[in-house]
């Protein structure tokens, strides 16, 4: 069991394995190559397996998860309680409760996932992928909710029409479907294509660079919605509320590409953890 410190940060690691005491045709047994077994564990000097990119998302995660899970469980107590006093919920209240629910199970399927990594560096694939699929649901719920309501769904009178449209047309069922297929689609492609070795993190594949344009068409349909409701509701207190509500989908919207384009220009060794925990927060709030 041989062990090689370093305290110095490394950027690249080389191991070599070389017989020096023999010539290369003496390194055949009866023309065919030695075998060599050979296994190599790296780890941080508190015996962690996070690399000097990955510091501090364990942390991270958790403490979001804890928000998250205290955060939901209070907001399932009131929605329980106004569905007791007023009959009922509205199905846009459902429809963010649903796609909270999900992006609280991604944040803790990953979290899990972190915390075997740390133990053994291999961590489990299977709460990988399921975070990565439970975050895109969650994605795509949050798309079709802000466009819905950009456009005016529950907020003017003027177009009370769209008040049943979103939830009752089997259109809204096609695009939600189509956006899944997509969102998941990609997901599938970066898969195939990991590789820890080749990227700092996780959106500097074609797939994802693919999913941050579609984040970004969609906010430019949000914008538009926003910016027309806006200015044909009459009353000044909805407008302000429409206002403030544009500005923090404009926010959700932009966390990602903004945060990827940032990360490029930071050290290499500093861009996963970057990207990981400003997506992380932008999300969840």
């Amino acid at each position: 069991d041989n062990k090689v410190t370093q305290s110095i940060r490394p950027h690249v690691w080389y191991l070599v394995l070389s017989n020096c005491h023999k010539s290369a045709h003496e390194l055949v047994d009866d023309g065919e190559p030695y075998r060599v077994d050979w296994e190599v564990e790296y780890r941080q000097e508190n015996g962690s397996h996070f690399g000097v990119d990955e510091y501090g998302l364990l942390s991270a995660h958790l403490v979001t998860s804890a928000a998250l899970a205290l955060i939901f469980s209070v907001c399932l107590w009131k929605l329980l309680e106004l569905r007791a006093s007023k009959g009922g919920i509205h199905p846009a209240t459902w429809f963010w409760a649903t796609a909270y629910a999900l992006h609280m199970q991604s944040v803790w399927l990953e979290f899990l996932h972190l915390l075997k990594y740390s133990g053994d560096g291999v961590g489990m694939y299977l709460l990988d992928v399921g975070s990565e699929v439970t975050q895109g649901a969650s994605q795509v719920l949050g798309y079709v909710l802000l466009l819905c309501v950009g456009w005016g769904w529950t907020l003017t009178s003027s177009k009370a029409q769209l008040a049943r449209m979103p939830l009752d047309s089997w259109a809204m069922g096609v695009i939600i479907a189509a956006l899944m297929a997509f969102q998941l689609g990609m997901v599938y492609i970066g898969r195939a294509y990991e590789e820890d070795h080749y990227k700092y993190h996780d959106h500097e594949t074609w797939s994802a660079f693919a999913l941050v344009g579609l984040r970004l068409l969609i906010f430019g349909l949000f914008y538009a919605g926003v910016q027309d409701t806006h200015g044909s509701e009459p009353h000044h207190q909805k407008r302000l509320w429409i206002r403030k509500f544009g500005i923090a989908g404009a926010a959700w919207f932009l966390v990602l590409p903004v945060c990827v384009g940032v990360a490029m220009m930071v050290p290499t060794y500093y861009r996963h953890r970057v990207v990981s925990l400003v997506t992380i927060v932008g999300y969840s709030t």
